[in-house]
């Protein structure tokens, strides 16, 4: 104790850098801590345990009906790994989705009811189709809220119709939009 009072500037000098270094070990710790926090949050909201297969060609030729990933496919993906919770093939094409008044060139996903599950979809208004929708092949449509405002105005689009590449769906559901 008698050489800390003796040498007051050192002591205080020395206690001044450990104050520091520990101070600088926490914030460096708390924020990393913080990153780690919110890139979980993240990869959660995308699914962190989702993985993509697509049939693809090897070279630039298309793939033919043969080796193209079915329903059937999918369904033995489901009986055949228990730890699989879902499945949701989907399949995209560009077309001109229209009502009486308006017309819109959008992106069509041709998807079964898991995609919902699968993809973390927002619902904002009505619900995503279900597995009878799926099964009975019946003609719904779930939207996006841009889409909607573009086709159906300020009216709500639920229960309305519209036709895409000539074909009437039913609307029963809008996806929030991501801000």
């Amino acid at each position: 104790m008698g050489s800390i009072w003796a040498n007051k500037l050192r002591s205080g000098l020395t206690m001044l850098g450990i104050i520091i270094g520990v101070a600088a070990v926490i914030l460096v710790v708390s924020i990393g801590q913080g990153g780690k926090e919110q890139l979980l949050k993240e990869l959660e909201k995308i699914g962190s345990n989702l993985f993509v297969v697509y049939a693809m060609s090897v070279s630039n030729e298309t793939i033919g009906p043969d080796e193209r990933i079915t329903l059937d496919d999918t369904q033995a993906i489901l009986d055949q790994v228990p730890s699989v919770k879902a499945v949701a093939p989907s399949a995209y094409e560009y077309a001109e989705a229209e009502t009486r008044k308006e017309k819109k060139q959008v992106l069509v996903i041709g998807t079964t009811d898991d995609y919902a599950e699968v993809r973390n979809v927002p619902l904002g208004q009505g619900h995503f189709f279900s597995d009878l929708d799926s099964r009975s092949a019946r003609r719904v449509v779930v939207i996006d809220e841009r889409l909607a405002e573009d086709l159906f105005g300020r009216t709500n689009p639920i229960g309305q119709k519209m036709m895409l590449k000539k074909v009437p769906l039913l609307v029963v559901g809008v996806v929030k939009n991501e801000e």
